[in-house]
């Protein structure tokens, strides 16, 4: 069983103990900081599963479509750069991220700018920050709403931001292979 370690930091007990304590492997991976910790956990899960095959066809195949996003990102002029907010859970427990998170390294190779590159890590922001960062963009990957995007662009005072008034709202899909 391979598990994300936020699963066991957010309480103070293991919630996968009697699974291990009845010999089932549990391997924990910690949240990734840069791209760097995504290729050292693609190669670890890669050796658990021994597919190290596999594994290595997947960073190449990650550093590949990197390299081509950065190559086109490195044509934009600075002060072009879109500001980007990505929520990861939406209102009213809006979830983002700063830097030292991986997703940030992913905005800044693809030339953007985080509209919450001040705060660290894994982020609970209010809707007044967002308001107040009045990001160029904003992504989502919300699921379980049907219309995150609609759900985004109808909130409550967001319609004087950049990312609203332009129309300028995007679904990532995070189950996407490609």
């Amino acid at each position: 069983l391979v598990v994300s370690s936020m699963t066991k930091q957010g309480t103070s007990r293991d919630p996968f103990k009697p699974l291990s304590d009845a010999g089932a492997r549990v391997e924990y991976f910690p949240t990734a900081a840069d791209l760097a910790g995504i290729r050292a956990d693609v190669t670890r899960l890669a050796e658990i599963t021994a597919r190290k095959k596999e594994g290595e066809a997947v960073i190449e195949k990650m550093n590949r479509e990197i390299a081509r996003i950065a190559a086109i990102a490195k044509t934009i002029p600075q002060d072009k750069r879109r500001s980007v907010v990505f929520e990861i859970s939406s209102a009213p427990d809006i979830y983002s991220f700063g830097k030292g998170v991986y997703l940030n390294e992913l905005l800044e190779t693809a030339g953007a700018v985080n509209a919450l590159g001040n705060e660290t890590g894994w982020v609970s922001v209010s809707a007044e920050t967002v308001v107040a960062a009045n990001p160029d963009v904003i992504l989502t990957n919300v699921s379980g709403i049907a219309d995150p995007v609609a759900e985004i662009s109808s909130r409550p005072g967001w319609s004087g931001m950049q990312a609203v008034k332009n129309r300028r709202i995007y679904r990532i899909d995070s189950a996407s292979s490609s």
